[in-house]
């Protein structure tokens, strides 16, 4: 069990996350910038390292913060990055279409749904 004042994980998510719940009182921009700043530094995720980025989903009752560190798959050379919709279950990928000589069919990314936030967090 967890206490309310501390951030915690989830244990469906197997890869770098935190969580911290708000009461109603607590959900100021005081704190949620103060709770932001120290998720940020507990996943160590700072402006020193310019390849990681941060997912972060704010809610009346709840701050989540992951680590974004690389894109899941490319597209002609361009990244394709988690989105944050992605860790709350709601899952809206790219159809790619296809280069010759590879022209039969276009085709949608074919990546596990966990497999594309571990890719994206690890």
């Amino acid at each position: 069990m967890f206490k309310i004042n501390q951030s915690f994980t989830l244990d469906q998510y197997d890869f770098p996350h935190l969580v911290k719940y708000f009461t109603k009182e607590q959900f100021v921009f005081k704190n949620i910038k103060y709770h932001l700043t120290h998720l940020l530094q507990k996943l160590q995720i700072d402006n020193t390292n310019k390849e990681k980025g941060a997912i972060i989903i704010l809610q009346p009752t709840y701050l989540f913060v992951c680590p974004l560190t690389k894109p899941y798959n490319f597209y002609e050379g361009i990244p394709l990055y988690a989105e944050p919709e992605f860790f709350a279950g709601i899952f809206c990928l790219p159809r790619l279409e296809t280069i010759w000589p590879q022209t039969i069919k276009d085709k949608y990314i074919e990546n596990n749904f966990i497999d594309i936030l571990k890719i994206s967090t690890s």
